[in-house]
């Protein structure tokens, strides 16, 4: 197998690999929405008591090591859920797409960074504590607030692959014809 053909499959292999935990909606009441999916779970990042106003909710998504983060001016209220093919998953459609979404219900706050389909809030309810009580069928999130990280983005490391594979190829061309 030649090194192009390695570089290929080790690509194809990344790609596939980030579709590996995929959920999926699996709700009656969903309508259409059965069996669409919705990507994978977000990560979980802070949990801690609620807070009143989006203001607070900013300062204190700020002042829990998350500086960059800031509110989108967008704040969903109710938020539908769905249920999903992935026991204790559930998921629920965001607005516009953040970068970071934070829960609430009537005593607790949770971030979440949205990592694969941003239009869509992926989490497992085991990953909360007990107290922010949330249950299958009984979802009480009162709203989701969305956050952006105003850092610079960095390219994904199969955006870098790609680039490193064409510069070499482009070097490579370049000796050849010389």
């Amino acid at each position: 197998m030649t090194n192009l053909s390695k570089m290929f499959l080790l690509l194809i292999t990344a790609s596939l690999a980030s579709h590996v935990n995929a959920v999926v909606i699996m709700d009656l009441d969903a309508g259409v929405l059965d069996g669409a999916y919705v990507g994978s779970l977000d990560t979980y990042l802070i949990e801690g008591p609620k807070q009143g106003s989006t203001t607070s909710e900013e300062t204190w998504v700020q002042s829990n090591g998350f500086s960059d983060l800031f509110f989108t001016g967008t704040k969903d209220e109710p938020v539908t859920y769905y249920d999903t093919d992935t026991a204790n998953v559930i998921a629920f459609m965001l607005p516009d797409s953040p970068d970071y979404f934070l829960i609430k219900n009537a005593e607790f706050n949770a971030l979440f960074q949205n990592n694969s389909l941003q239009q869509w809030g992926v989490f497992d309810i085991t990953d909360l504590s007990e107290d922010f009580n949330i249950a299958i069928g009984k979802n009480m999130i009162s709203h989701v607030t969305n956050f952006d990280d105003i850092t610079t983005e960095i390219p994904e490391p199969n955006t870098l692959l790609l680039i490193f594979m064409g510069l070499i190829l482009l070097g490579r061309f370049r000796t050849t014809n010389s």
